[in-house]
């Protein structure tokens, strides 16, 4: 994306060890404000391709927070600054505008629907923007009520717009056809400016001292000779990467002293001060991985953009963006997913005489309480990979103890409620768990395995003998289109015996009356890129009504086993997110926004159950007993909310998260190669930088009995960091650890020194208030005791929030 004043599309990393899963911080947008360099304040849209939600940081991308509010209702794809005004652009093609610095109240205006299909991403200038869609260039003042907005250029496809820096009435456009065009009246009429050789297309346009460079997708970068009329080659990238990206060009911007700033697809960032005749590499350690499950699928994911602004200096992509506040010299990785980031959550079987509820954690394995959140036991014992998708204790769990974990590409089976975990490696015949769904004798597995050609296609097996062996149902991905499952259920409809299976891209839903031997589609939407939102049967003693959600087609109806479908005309209406129901018959359906709306007769008629939550939702589950309870959990990308009231209100859950060694959240450093400058971006010090960590990670241990098999071993002198919002942590040690002292410090003040006394767990309470960051260091010091080393398992965090109400309340930590 090519936006004035630096402000560019960005992804997310943490440092993590290569045997972890990275979490998902990947962003579709990032800004800077005009005022970057002295308030640190900037924007990001994290999660593209799930649930887009905008957050802040006002500290120079040393930490973010959520931003809750109407952006929520769509999938944003770009964020950036009209002038002085903060807007973004959803994939549908409305344009938000905010309507105060903070980013707290919004108005939305839509584009003409007519003549604009899925835009991609906008060039801003003080005073109009320019819009890329699939059918042409939109242009005009974007702030407004956008009545001056029109459809400039009709073009196949525009891959790239952007706005000169010599002249802002100056607007180019790059179509896939290898056309470029110009205009010189802010984007109201166009012309044929040239066309790229060889068919290449621009992935990123510059215009600079008279000069237009194209950042390609076959041969580099090439720059525009106005006398001879040809597109000429730069000086070659210095890169080190090999890969079949080197000469893709996804992003070219100029720096604020007239410098170019570029990357390929597997190197950044490159920087010219030549007109790009020869360059020069920093190392800023963002190389993505590209193909298959989990990775990047090509160059504009890989790096989306990078800039420089005075001092600062940042380039993002796929693995994260790092953030340099010394001219390049030394780079820092910010974190967008919170610590207690809940992708999984679930109730035990027999809750609430059972009262254990569970999290899949991002990072730190599975978490659990007995209490209502009071305290909290987790583990990742026998993982290699803590990264959750969904956790679920099966249905015999009392007896059993089995519950299933599915996290990274590696599903995990505990035999004792998730202390100790067993591998299941190629027992379950696919690539990547989504969702486990566990019955009374059958345990179903839904995800996606990737095939010999790099293809993905949806998967679903099932086990009968609690987890032990598995079988998939050969064929199903061929009739689902390569579809992904992400939810099974045994129902009874019209009945008889039935399952229905719900899955994505495109969404729809199926049927077996033969126990999975054969299956028929009942309804697909309409778009194949979206998620299905979730289909039921109700009601569900004997159902004789179908439903189905999805954000094409919003909610449908079928009152005869699926053969004709009508849409609902009393839904509330937005973008469904997530459609369930609980035992007795109440079907609850959540919003992109985070509106959950509640329906008690099928879907008649519907009401809004609670206030919106503040961050996208991933998993709601209402309880067992429900009728009884009226208790539902709700797992979301800032940590759990839970309501006793059938939905009446919410309330988030005591904060809770574990910071796996060698897994994410939780990062070392050998002695040396840490710094810290300056103030940690604080307000009091406006324009000092934030914090910098070093790249040298300190080594690893294994042991069976450790979570991730084992943690951080630290020399002296090691520092372990960690940042969160809450007031108390626990350092856990394994049992056998030798005497010393951890340095503690909080934000670059020494604070005290915590005593290593044979491994026992320290606790800490902070003085500080909770919801405030804190950046924790701790400094190892063996001082005289027998080994100079000290393994590091992980670390739990506690914030604010309130306890669900379980009769065995009131459990200390």
């Amino acid at each position: 994306v090519t936006l004035r004043r630096m402000t560019l599309t960005t992804l997310i990393l943490l440092a993590s060890p290569a045997m972890a899963h990275r979490p998902h911080d990947s962003t579709s947008a990032f800004a800077v404000a005009p005022d970057f360099e002295s308030s640190g304040i900037a924007w990001s849209i994290l999660d593209p391709h799930d649930v887009s939600q905008l957050m802040y940081s006002g500290d120079w991308g040393a930490h973010w927070d959520f931003i809750c509010g109407p952006t929520m209702e769509d999938i944003q794809v770009d964020v950036g600054y009209q002038g002085d005004t903060l807007i973004t652009l959803s994939d549908q093609g409305r344009v938000w505008v905010a309507l105060d610095d903070e980013g707290l109240e919004w108005k939305s205006t839509w584009l003409d629907e007519e003549d604009t299909y899925r835009p991609t991403e906008f060039a801003l200038s003080d005073d109009y923007g320019l819009i890329a869609t699939e059918r042409g260039v939109l242009s005009g003042d974007l702030t407004g009520d956008l009545s001056d907005i029109k459809l400039s250029h009709r073009g196949i496809y525009i891959t790239e717009v952007s706005i000169s820096e010599d002249d802002p009435d100056r607007a180019l456009a790059g179509l896939a056809t290898s056309e470029i065009f110009q205009s010189d009246d802010k984007g109201q009429t166009w012309s044929l400016h040239s066309k790229l050789p060889g068919g290449l297309t621009a992935m990123s346009l510059l215009e600079l001292d008279g000069t237009l460079y194209a950042g390609t997708d076959g041969q580099g970068v090439l720059r525009w000779n106005p006398g001879a009329r040809t597109w000429d080659e730069c000086g070659v990238l210095p890169f080190n990467n090999v890969g079949d990206y080197v000469q893709e060009i996804p992003l070219i911007e100029a720096t604020d002293d007239g410098r170019i700033v570029t990357a390929n697809g597997h190197e950044a960032l490159f920087v010219s001060d030549d007109g790009c005749a020869s360059w020069e590499l920093y190392q800023t350690g963002e190389d993505p991985v590209y193909g298959g499950i989990g990775n990047a699928q090509g160059p504009e994911e890989g790096f989306t953009s990078g800039g420089w602004l005075g001092r600062y200096a940042w380039v993002s992509g796929f693995n994260g963006v790092t953030i340099s506040s010394d001219d390049g010299a030394t780079w820092n990785e910010a974190q967008l997913v919170p610590n207690d980031y809940a992708r999984g959550v679930a109730f035990a079987p027999d809750f609430p005489d059972d009262p254990r509820i569970f999290v899949g954690g991002y990072g730190g394995g599975a978490w659990w309480s007995w209490d209502g959140g009071a305290s909290w036991e987790g583990s990742a014992e026998n993982m290699v990979g803590a990264y959750s998708y969904d956790v679920q204790p099966a249905s015999d769990l009392a007896e059993s103890g089995v519950v299933y974990f599915s996290g990274s590409l590696i599903t995990y089976r505990s035999e004792d409620g998730g202390y100790t975990w067993d591998n299941l490696g190629d027992e379950v015949p696919m690539s990547r768990v989504r969702a486990y769904r566990s019955y009374d004798d059958r345990t179903y597995a839904l995800g996606e395995n990737q095939e010999s050609d790099g293809a993905v296609e949806g998967q679903l097996a099932f086990s009968d003998d609690g987890g032990i062996t598995w079988q998939e149902w050969d064929g199903l991905y061929t009739l689902l289109g390569g579809s992904a499952p992400n939810d099974i259920q045994e129902v009874v409809l019209d009945g008889a015996d039935a399952l229905l299976i719900v899955a994505d891209s495109p969404p729809q839903i199926l049927r077996s009356d033969d126990n999975g031997e054969s299956w028929r589609q009942l309804y697909a939407g309409p778009n194949f890129s979206v998620r299905a939102s979730g289909g039921l049967a109700w009601p569900p003693e004997d159902a004789t009504r179908l439903i189905f959600a999805d954000p094409s087609s919003g909610v449908m109806v079928s009152d005869d086993g699926g053969a004709t479908w009508v849409s609902s005309e009393t839904w509330p209406g937005g973008t469904p997110r997530q459609l369930v129901m609980a035992d007795d018959g109440t079907i609850f359906l959540i919003l992109r926004v985070g509106q959950v709306w509640r329906s008690e007769d099928g879907g008649e008629t519907w009401e809004a159950a609670g206030e919106p939550v503040r961050a996208t939702s991933h998993d709601l589950v209402p309880s067992p007993r429900f009728a009884e309870t009226g208790m539902l959990l709700l797992g979301t990308q800032d940590g759990m909310y839970f309501s006793d009231d059938r939905g009446d209100s919410w309330k988030r859950l005591r904060r809770f998260g574990r910071l796996e060694a060698t897994a994410t959240h939780l990062a070392c450093y050998k002695a040396g190669t840490a710094v810290l400058v300056g103030g940690g971006g604080c307000a009091s010090c406006a324009g000092e930088p934030p914090p910098h960590t070093g790249s040298e990670s300190c080594d690893t241990y294994l042991d069976e009995s450790q979570g991730l098999r084992g943690g951080w071993l630290m020399a002296p002198g090691d520092e372990a960091h960690f940042q969160f919002t809450g007031t108390r942590f626990r350092v856990m040690l394994p049992d056998e650890t030798d005497r010393g002292e951890l340095i503690y410090e909080v934000d670059g003040a020494v604070v005290d020194t915590l005593a290593v006394t044979g491994g026992t767990d320290i606790y800490v309470d902070m003085e500080d208030p909770d919801g405030v960051w804190k950046d924790v260091t701790l400094t190892w010091n063996p001082g005289d005791g027998e080994s100079p080393f000290l393994h590091l398992d992980a670390v739990e965090i506690w914030g604010d929030g309130e306890l669900l109400p379980v009769g065995n309340q009131g459990g200390t930590d």
